[in-house]
């Protein structure tokens, strides 16, 4: 079972844990918007046999270009995740082996340095990013034609890698914002049942399109002033009370 963490915020690993277990599944964790986020102190990429993680720039611990790691307890996904990674060989002092085919998915010295420096100070920005998100859900609560993301807080602790809404209106309100400065994004809007290069048999799934045109993830990281915060907060209303 592939399980995607989304947003910086863990599933519902209970019950996800009870269905693999009743039908005798493996589970493999997409945690690449969700590194440092916990579902009952246990953290995402540790609930299965792997867990891939990404350090693209625009996710909260991040590289100047693409990069990633995977986290497991099996020596045996180790060791195969190890030739992979580097077209099948294994090297000695004397030779070189190729074992399998594999790709060039070596994360360099460099950026491997930069994630680690920036490692230290993680848990400080992810603090920003909960106050930030804090701040959004208070001033925007009762919004007419907002609606806020719904988190349990006694058993997550989220790192908000975005902060996605679902409004009315979306399309409109993203060029409103534009106009004033605000940089927005909708990175669910087309589902991939909808990509016709990819999928041969056209399928009908009206909640994905319905969430699709409604999703809306607005600005959240470390560096945003209350100020500015504020400022855009003050635009989402502004342009629904012209509605």
């Amino acid at each position: 079972m592939l399980v995607v963490h989304l947003n910086g915020r863990c599933c519902d690993m209970k019950k996800i844990l009870q269905i693999a277990k009743k039908h005798k599944l493996k589970i493999i964790e997409d945690a690449a918007q969700c590194f440092g986020a916990k579902y009952n102190n246990k953290y995402t990429g540790t609930f299965g046999l792997a867990g891939a993680f990404s350090l693209h720039p625009m996710k909260i611990l991040n590289v100047p270009g693409d990069g990633g790691f995977l986290t497991t307890n099996s020596k045996k996904i180790y060791n195969n995740v190890m030739l992979l990674r580097d077209h099948g060989r294994i090297k000695t002092e004397n030779k070189e082996i190729r074992k399998c085919y594999g790709f060039n998915s070596r994360l360099d010295n460099i950026h491997a340095a930069i994630a680690l420096i920036k490692l230290k100070k993680f848990f400080k920005w992810v603090n920003l990013r909960r106050d930030l998100a804090k701040n959004y859900s208070k001033k925007l609560e009762g919004l007419k034609f907002v609606k806020l993301p719904v988190y349990n807080k006694n058993n997550f602790f989220d790192t908000y890698n975005s902060y996605v809404l679902k409004v009315k209106k979306r399309d409109q309100l993203k060029k409103f914002l534009k106009k004033k400065g605000i940089e927005v994004f909708s990175h669910l809007e087309k589902g991939v049942h909808l990509e016709k290069n990819l999928i041969k048999k056209k399928n009908h799934l009206p909640n994905t399109e319905k969430i699709g045109r409604e999703v809306i993830s607005l600005p959240i990281y470390p560096e945003l002033t209350q100020k500015n915060q504020n400022y855009i907060i003050k635009q989402i209303y502004n342009f629904y009370e012209r509605q």
